[in-house]
């Protein structure tokens, strides 16, 4: 269920259905997209296992609905039809084809993505907008993706002045005052240092950032 978004699997490919459909001569990629769609429907029907992401479990296209009982552990055993499944050589080589790896999984192919699954998951998490503005050029959404990658692992205090300006917005947003706000080490240090060093260059730099505490990092 890790490995992709797809329905199911095991059907023959979706050349040969093409080609079972329309002819020897038909090309999957170079069909209509009302014949695709037939392609598509076809694959589905001759499943060999379905996957149910509700249940968090594989089923055979032939399950019995049926149990065979219980496991030690309470767990109910599967039918024949879904038991046999282990016994299949295109699900034995589903389950040894190693997981790719997260980088490598905006590779998947097209036409084995769905889109709308991806676009209602982000309307959710409330990222939608930032997806969607990710042209490649935002340096604000390179700078989030360098964050994760850890290429400003050793930036500790910019990460800590830029938390502090996130936590204060957030705060602010939530009508919360900004007393005993906490800082990072890092920042709350380079705060330490840049008042002794010069008083003005320090008011200018909590213009932005909330004062409270900023000496003693509590």
């Amino acid at each position: 269920l890790k490995r992709s978004l797809a329905a199911g699997s095991g059907a023959p490919s979706r050349t040969n259905i093409a080609e079972v459909l329309f002819g020897v001569d038909a090309v999957y990629a170079l069909l209509p997209d009302a014949q695709k769609k037939m392609v598509v429907r076809q694959e589905e029907l001759l499943f060999q296992w379905k996957n149910s992401r509700a249940v968090g479990a594989v089923f055979s296209s032939k399950c019995q609905k049926e149990t065979l009982g219980h496991q030690d552990d309470n767990q109910l055993l599967p039918c024949t039809e879904c038991r046999d499944l282990l016994k299949l050589h295109t699900f034995q080589v589903a389950l040894n084809r190693p997981i790719p790896d997260d980088a490598n999984m905006k590779f998947m192919p097209i036409s084995h993505q769905d889109l709308d699954v991806g676009d209602i998951y982000f309307k959710v998490k409330g990222i939608r907008d930032l997806v969607e503005m990710n042209d490649g050029n935002s340096p604000w959404l390179k700078f989030a993706r360098g964050v994760v990658d850890g290429v400003y692992a050793k930036k500790d205090v910019l990460l800590g002045m830029v938390e502090a300006l996130v936590i204060k917005t957030e705060r602010l947003a939530k009508g919360k005052s900004l007393k005993n706000m906490s800082y990072p080490s890092a920042f709350s240090d380079f705060c330490n240092i840049l008042a002794s060093t010069s008083m003005r260059c320090d008011s200018e730099l909590w213009l932005t950032a909330p004062r409270v505490g900023r000496y003693s990092g509590s």
